[in-house]
């Protein structure tokens, strides 16, 4: 079979388990699609034709014996997988939010070298745009920042970037 996506998994473990079947062999989903291109020079997909191009894989012997985890290494596989999937995706959001701020307001990270921390993360939600900081004012967002921080963020920090930019 061709290991892609989670429905094969079912499959593999009722194969498993059957008297039946005595081993369990798998494919490369890359080779099946390279070996798609190769046969007929078409990446169409069907059922019938990824079949037959899996069972010319294992007759040549381009395959690997199946391996299914079971008790706590399943489970451990399963969370290391989805820990892995959800980092990333954590990631890539960061990185579209870097990119609008980068994009309407280019001097932000003059102010926040970490635009997630709570009082950047505040300031953003109250006043997403630098023309709204503007007509905010210091006191305004002095209190959003004690807000946020519960009052571990004050004036010192930010006086000098606002008196520079002319914020107050």
């Amino acid at each position: 079979m061709e290991p892609s996506g989670h429905y094969w998994k079912a499959l593999a473990w009722q194969m498993n388990l059957s008297k039946e079947v005595d081993y369990l062999v798998g494919v490369n989903p890359y080779h099946v699609k390279k070996s798609k291109e190769f046969d007929d020079n078409s990446p169409e997909k069907s059922d019938r034709k990824d079949a037959g191009i899996i069972a010319r894989l294992i007759r040549d012997g381009r395959y690997f014996e199946m391996y299914l985890p079971e008790g706590v290494y399943s489970e451990l596989r399963v969370l290391s997988r989805t820990r892995d999937q959800l980092v990333t995706k954590r990631k890539n959001a960061k990185n579209v939010i870097i990119a609008v701020i980068d994009e309407y307001f280019p001097e932000y990270e003059k102010v926040y070298k970490n635009i997630f921390t709570e009082g950047s993360i505040a300031i953003l939600k109250k006043y997403p745009f630098p023309e709204e900081i503007k007509k905010a004012g210091k006191e305004k967002i002095e209190k959003v920042l004690k807000e946020a921080t519960q009052g571990r963020i004050g004036k010192k920090g930010h006086k000098s970037y606002m008196k520079q930019q002319k914020y107050q």
